[in-house]
């Protein structure tokens, strides 16, 4: 499920460069109903909002993250709760600097690549590798 840098990942990563911004300890990814957009902020986000639902927290550390190439992914499992009622069908994820549904930035997002149908008394997990996002070069730099 790789995923895509939005303006709002560009700002901090760009913050990281300049020193202006801190590196997030946790980051919080979220489903989504539909696949968010790289301009789209969080009051746009279709995000699950059934009553039990939680943002998946997930520890930014040397260890819970591969590198490899032009592509980070996650090396753990990232679990959400069990839904205690129907959440519906996701599609998208985002990866947000906040806990609270609702608040923060988003900064990747992405296409689970196939429609997840989660139902009560079930638990969504993204096994290691599940998570990705990709920067890459445009084509332009490539040319010689």
């Amino acid at each position: 499920m790789a995923g895509f840098i939005t303006d709002d990942g560009v700002g901090y990563l760009l913050g990281l460069f300049g020193n202006r911004e801190s590196v997030v300890p946790t980051y919080y990814l979220t489903l989504t109903r539909s696949v968010p957009a790289p301009y789209m902020s969080v009051e746009d986000l279709d995000e699950v909002d059934a009553e039990d639902y939680l943002r998946a927290a997930y520890s930014n550390d040397g260890s819970t993250w591969t590198l490899s190439l032009d592509t980070l992914a996650n090396a753990h499992e990232v679990t959400f709760p069990v839904a205690g009622t129907d959440w519906g069908d996701v599609t998208g994820w985002a990866l947000l600097d906040t806990s609270d549904v609702g608040t923060g930035r988003i900064l990747y997002g992405g296409d689970l690549a196939t429609t997840w149908t989660i139902e009560a008394d079930t638990q969504p997990v993204m096994e290691p590798g599940q998570l990705s996002v990709t920067i890459s070069v445009s084509d332009w730099a490539l040319e010689g």
